[in-house]
């Protein structure tokens, strides 16, 4: 019976004492990388809420492209395109997130210390914190799937995500990006300073207050009778149920058969659980 229960819970106190000496050899790294850290925090909150706020951005289109950030470091889904992007972004510090999560990132590549960011749950257990993750590579994983079979690809809301460059360049497929003014303005921009190409990308910036987005989308091209992906990711879980409804109906109104809305949605029961 002894030998049972040694055999059950071995593997765990292993793994606790293991944890153990990842934390003491993070210690000493992670005393290096103070100072930055100080520096690094004050510069990313001064450009990620100071800066985007003067300027009228909001700062949750930034969160994806920051956790493709934490993904590509922490060697869950390796993204360049995102890093490049992210050193040119006026909105986000790479230099900061460096300088803040570097001890981390290089305990994690030395000696395998993990940590919620950047790392993706199973199904099922995600929390709050690594959502993100699996979220965006659910959302690449329909992007993969239909690229090929759709002529055309229309992603509203897509905030500061380039997944429609990661995915879309050399297809033969026509691509449609949504947004506020500002927000595709600051894209565009940043994009050219990166030296990434995206000319097969139509950029469409929408005052949604006063502009219908179904018709700024047909002015620039969007034809009712190709078959359509709609990637809605992380943007109806901020709206109104009415406003949720509303935009369903009107991506459906553009689609022909064979065309696919794909969309997140968040349970009561998952947020306060």
């Amino acid at each position: 019976m002894t030998d049972i229960k040694t055999k059950k819970y071995l593997p765990k106190i292993l793994s606790i004492f293991k944890k153990i000496f990842q934390i003491i050899l993070y210690i000493p790294i992670q005393t290096i990388f103070i100072h930055f850290a100080i520096i690094g925090i004050i510069d990313g909150i001064y450009k990620g809420m100071g800066k985007s706020k003067k300027l009228g951005i909001s700062f949750t289109s930034c969160r994806a492209l920051q956790y493709r950030w934490f993904m590509h470091y922490f060697n869950t889904r390796p993204d360049s395109l995102s890093v490049a992007f992210t050193k040119k972004f006026p909105f986000e510090s790479h230099f900061g997130m460096w300088a803040t999560f570097g001890a981390l990132i290089i305990s994690q590549r030395l000696f395998g210390l993990t940590i919620m960011l950047g790392k993706v749950d199973e199904p099922g257990e995600e929390t709050l914190v690594s959502m993100v993750g699996r979220r965006l590579l659910i959302f690449d994983r329909i992007m993969e799937k239909y690229v090929d079979e759709m002529e055309q690809i229309v992603i509203p809301g897509a905030g500061f995500d380039l997944i429609a460059l990661h995915f879309t360049k050399g297809k033969k497929v026509k691509v449609f990006e949504l947004d506020q003014v500002k927000t595709i303005n600051v894209k565009v921009e940043t994009l050219r300073k990166t030296g990434v190409k995206h000319d097969w990308i139509t950029y469409i910036p929408v005052d949604y207050s006063n502009e219908s987005w179904n018709d700024k989308l047909l002015e620039a091209g969007f034809d009712k009778t190709k078959k359509t992906l709609f990637l809605w990711q992380s943007v109806s879980l901020f709206l109104e149920d009415n406003i949720v409804k509303e935009t369903l109906w009107k991506m459906a109104d553009l689609c022909v058969d064979g065309s696919v809305i794909a969309q997140d949605f968040y349970s009561k029961a998952y947020i306060f659980r």
